[in-house]
């Protein structure tokens, strides 16, 4: 069985612990009908956005995010769901941002199509810190959203603007918050 460790000292006490259940019960995790003790261990792992399973198993490990690295890239969030009309429609908005912006700001499309989408969407945001704006925003389908690279506090929202121009400005804008800071 593969052992979870983290870098993060809380992180890293819980999944110790879990470690040590799951290694000395590994028959309670398998209590739950249809609940494995591989799926224990993804769910934990999937937990915590710093760790890695080590000495094998799945899912692979997770990348953090360096805050300090892009802390002054802002991100860019789209809020998309397929059967969204307004989502559907900034489609060709989303693909010139992507082409424009791709160097400038971190630019993340969370899909809320279904509930797998959604479960995909809750592992990335947990990965990048944008949960909390995941869940605040996860019933507003067809905005676009640029928040700032550390605080991931959002700076401007928009809804259906098919417009390059409004995002662009938000994004430059965005950027040069962290030098005003200093």
């Amino acid at each position: 069985m593969p052992t979870l460790q983290c870098a993060r000292p809380v992180w890293g006490a819980i999944l110790l612990a879990l470690s040590w259940v799951l290694a000395a019960a590994p028959s309670a995790a398998q209590q739950k009908p249809g609940a494995s003790a591989s799926q224990v261990e993804d769910l934990l792992h999937d937990a915590c956005p710093h760790c890695e399973l080590i000495g094998g198993g799945s899912p692979p490990p997770l990348q953090p995010v360096s805050a300090a690295a892009d802390a002054s890239r802002p991100f860019l969030v789209k809020i998309h769901a397929d059967w969204c009309l307004v989502c559907v429609s900034l489609e060709p908005t989303w693909r010139e941002l992507q082409r424009r912006l791709g160097g400038d700001a971190r630019l993340v499309v969370l899909d809320v199509t279904d509930g797998e989408a959604l479960a995909r969407s809750r592992k990335e945001a947990l990965r990048l810190g944008l949960l909390p704006f995941l869940r605040s925003h996860q019933t507003r389908t067809g905005t676009i959203a640029v928040l700032d690279g550390a605080s991931r506090r959002v700076l401007r929202e928009f809804r259906g603007e098919r417009r390059t121009g409004p995002y662009e400005a938000a994004v430059a804008e965005a950027a040069l918050l962290p030098d005003l800071k200093q």
